[in-house]
C-alpha cells in the first residue's frame, strides 16, 4: 500500500519511529501519523487517538478512505488514559505544548516506561520536555529539527534507560543542550543553526534599546535590569550553541 505524502514536519515524526508492532498517535487530529506508519509498514497496527469528537471523526473518514479500519482503532482518550500497553509499543505525541506533552507523559507514566520509544514533537518548552525524560529515567536517543511553513520543529525521541544512565546523560547536558538540543549541537545541524542565528538577531533587538535605555536610568529599574539579564543568558547560550555546531562541522571536514 502507498503511504500518503506528509508534509515535512509529519515526515520528520513518522521518520522517526521505530519499526514496531504498534504506535499510539495522541492527539491524532486527522490521523495522517497512524495512516502513514501503517501503510508504510513501520506499524503492524496503530491507535489514533484524540480528546476531542470532531478531530477524531476527520481521523476516521481518513482511515476508511484508505482501507485501514482492520488496522488502526480509533480512540477517544485524554492523553494515554484509554490506551493499553499492547497498544502503545511506539507513543507519538506532535503538535502539542511542551508543558501538555509532560502532562500527558507524567500521567501516562508506566506506558511511557514500557514503550520501546516515545516520538515527541513538542512546540514550546523543548528544555521542560528534555529535563522532564531525563528525571523519568529516560535517554533522548535522536532528534530532528526542520523548517516546514515558516516555522522550526524539533522531534525527539526518547527510551526508557535507567535512572543512572538518565542522571549521567543529564550531566553531561549544558543549559544551551536543554534548550536547543545536544544530539543537534554536536551534529553540527544547519536548520538548528539558522534558527539560532535568527534567535540571535531578534534577541539583540531586544536588548540593545534596553541597554541604551539602562544607561540613562538612575538606578536601574529592577524589571529592566532582571530582563537585561534574561536576554544576556539567552544571548550566551545561543552563542555557545552556535560556535559548537560550528566546531563540530569543522572536525568532520565539513565548511562551517
Amino acid at each position: 500500500m502507498t503511504a500518503p505524502v506528509l508534509s515535512e514536519r509529519l515526515q520528520a515524526v513518522a521518520d522517526m519511529v521505530p519499526r514496531c508492532r504498534s504506535a499510539a498517535d495522541i492527539g491524532t487530529d486527522h490521523g495522517y501519523i497512524p495512516i502513514y506508519l501503517v501503510s508504510s509498514g513501520s506499524a503492524d497496527r496503530a491507535a489514533a487517538a484524540d480528546l476531542r469528537p470532531g478531530p477524531l471523526s476527520a481521523a476516521e473518514a481518513n482511515i476508511k478512505a484508505r482501507g485501514l479500519s482492520d488496522r488502526i482503532s480509533l480512540r477517544l482518550s485524554d492523553g494515554l488514559g484509554n490506551i493499553s500497553p499492547e497498544e502503545a509499543e511506539v507513543i507519538v505525541i506532535a503538535g502539542m505544548g511542551g508543558m501538555l506533552t509532560v502532562k500527558i507523559l507524567t500521567e501516562g507514566r508506566e506506558l511511557m516506561k514500557s514503550a520501546k520509544a516515545c516520538v515527541l514533537e513538542p512546540q514550546s518548552d523543548l528544555g521542560s520536555v528534555r529535563s522532564f525524560l531525563f528525571a523519568e529515567g529516560m535517554s533522548i536517543t535522536a532528534e530532528k529539527m526542520v523548517f516546514d511553513a515558516g516555522k522550526y520543529y524539533t522531534v525527539i525521541r526518547a527510551e526508557f534507560a535507567g535512572p543512572e544512565r538518565a542522571a549521567a546523560e543529564a550531566a553531561a547536558y549544558s543549559r544551551a543542550d536543554l534548550s536547543y538540543g545536544k544530539l543537534l549541537i554536536d551534529s553540527g545541524d544547519r536548520v538548528l543553526e539558522e534558527k539560532l542565528e535568527a534567535g540571535k538577531q531578534k534577541t539583540l533587538s531586544i536588548l540593545d534599546p534596553l541597554e541604551k535605555a539602562a544607561d540613562g536610568d538612575l538606578p536601574g529599574n529592577p524589571r529592566t535590569e532582571e530582563r537585561m539579564r534574561e536576554l544576556k543568558e539567552e544571548l550566551r547560550d545561543i552563542e555557545e550553541a552556535l560556535s559548537r555546531i560550528r566546531s563540530s562541522r569543522c572536525k568532520e571536514g565539513e565548511k562551517p
